[in-house]
């Protein structure tokens, strides 16, 4: 592009120095921007907002780049961390991102970048000088610094000059962050707002009022900006109980239903204030349990069009009945992944687009949905890119089918080097198919649960040691794998009334597996 200079900088957490308290916070920031060897609490939160911003623009028409904004009421509330940290996210799974600082009066990305330049996004519209545009080293990630500050940064906004920069940059990358000034103080978001697909709050826990928030949403909506979601910043963990993480970071996000986006874990549920946490493995639920337990499916093919579970919403719509009769209140959606053939980005954007399409026919009724995946191991496995996008929403909990095929010693050293080299919790599919000493030795690892089909526990005299793996907690869930509508919940019912004890036990282990989500 013209107009523009590439400068490489490097990815890691620059040391930075100041005296002054604004400065130092900006240092602070630093040590937040996210990588690779972030928590895990805090790679996973972001990763569950980067995925619910793809779910608020999977209906629109396909014009390939997507360009998110990102605002506050106030000044610091953390939407330059928020946005860089969004933008480093969609570059880790390979896709060219660009973070633009259009906050012209209090530019702050630079100084969290510790970049030194006084080129930027002002001088390009201006066509006054260069626009240094700094790639990050590691990951496909370009940011242009807001460079000199103008004395008119709400008209250089609207200028036809920085709507055709705009449309250059479309052409160039996958996604856009735009990082801008606070909306309760100047126009200068609202402006920017009709630029961009969506746009993203960013509030500050116990500093935000609720009146700077409704004056921010209404400022925006009158503009006709689409609201994809709100950040909350420094949540109280002792205050937000178990909506907080456990892990003593303080972030968390909602997605609001009365903004026109239902993108929770559970459909119709009320938003919450975080993602969840790393779930309660504990060995608690090993004895008989009463009928008030959560009915929760484990396992389940009912996102239309997406793998040979579903060919058609109807299809979907019918096996969402079934489940209701059967009494189940909660569904893993754990459509089939095939890392060999497919990648982690694909199969994200598929299933949001099939998920949008179900949402909107599910009634408040429906049983409520939790979206993951069933990945398929093989060799290699434990270093599939963003593997943990493909756990069941809001946890490190994968659902892993091993093929039916003989397994070499390779791809039991790739699984048992992925529950190592990651924080997953791993919970094997339908162990009742594979061969009983094979799928033990799995069982014994640490980090290893498994999942029975409910069609295997109806077989009288073929399923005691699955009862006993119920019982002593080797199999935390079941699963209707229902594929169509002829086979998944007609044994739901049957199974449980005959098996109370261990029907019981499974389905309290499932319980605390999904603690923070139901």
């Amino acid at each position: 592009m013209s107009n523009t200079n590439g400068k490489k900088l490097m990815f890691h957490r620059s040391k930075g120095s100041s005296k002054q308290e604004e400065r130092s916070q900006v240092k602070e920031n630093r040590k937040k921007i996210l990588t690779e060897s972030s928590a895990f609490a805090i790679r996973e939160a972001y990763v569950q907002l980067r995925t619910n911003l793809m779910y608020s623009v999977a209906s629109m028409d396909d014009r390939g780049c997507r360009v998110f904004g990102v605002t506050s009421a106030n000044p610091s509330e953390g939407k330059s961390l928020t946005a860089s940290n969004i933008a480093v996210s969609f570059a880790m799974l390979g896709k060219k991102t660009l973070l633009i600082d259009c906050d012209m009066r209090k530019p702050n990305i630079a100084r969290l970048w510790h970049i030194h330049t006084k080129n930027g996004l002002s001088d390009l519209i201006a066509n006054v000088d260069v626009c240094d545009v700094y790639s990050v080293d590691g990951i496909p990630l370009s940011i242009i610094p807001c460079g000199k500050i103008p004395p008119n940064p709400s008209e250089m906004l609207a200028s036809a000059a920085f709507q055709r920069a705009m449309e250059r940059f479309r052409k160039q990358y996958n996604y856009i962050i735009m990082d801008t000034p606070p909306t309760n103080e100047v126009a200068d978001a609202q402006i920017v707002s009709r630029l961009v697909d969506g746009m993203v709050l960013v509030t500050r826990s116990a500093r935000t009022k609720q009146r700077d928030l409704s004056e921010m949403e209404s400022t925006l909506q009158s503009a006709g900006s689409r609201i994809c979601g709100i950040v909350i910043n420094d949540l109280n963990l002792k205050q937000t109980g178990k909506y907080g993480y456990k892990y003593g970071y303080k972030y968390g996000y909602r997605y609001g239903n009365r903004y026109g986006y239902k993108y929770g874990y559970q459909y119709g549920s009320t938003p919450d204030y975080g993602t969840g946490a790393k779930a309660n493995t504990g060995s608690g639920a090993r004895t008989a349990q009463k009928r008030n337990t959560t009915q929760i499916d484990f396992h389940a093919h009912i996102l239309p069009g997406l793998d040979h579970g579903s060919d058609s919403i109807e299809n979907s719509m019918q096996q969402l009945q079934l489940a209701k009769e059967a009494g189940v209140k909660v569904i893993c959606a754990t459509s089939h992944f095939y890392g060999q053939q497919s990648n982690v980005e694909e199969f994200l954007e598929q299933r949001a687009r099939s998920w949008l399409e179900l949402k909107r026919n599910m009634d408040a009724d429906s049983p409520r949905v939790i979206l993951g995946a069933e990945v398929l191991a093989f060799e290699g496995i434990e270093r599939l890119p963003n593997i943990e996008s493909l756990c069941l929403m809001g946890t490190d909990i994968l659902l892993l089918e091993m093929p039916f095929t003989s397994w070499s010693d390779r791809l039991i050293d790739s699984v048992e080097a992925l529950c190592e080299r990651t924080d997953l919790q791993i919970v094997l599919a339908h162990v009742d198919r594979y061969d009983r000493k094979k799928v033990e030795a799995l069982l014994g690892m640490e980090r290893v649960k498994g999942q029975v089909n409910v069609s295997a526990l109806i077989k009288h005299g073929q399923n005691a040691y699955l009862r006993d793996w119920m019982r002593d907690g080797k199999i935390v869930a079941v699963g209707s794998d229902i594929h169509g509508t002829k086979t998944g919940y007609s044994e739901w019912q049957t199974v449980r009334q005959r098996y109370p004890e261990e029907w019981g036990a499974a389905m309290k282990e499932t319980e605390a597996l999904l603690s923070d989500l139901l």
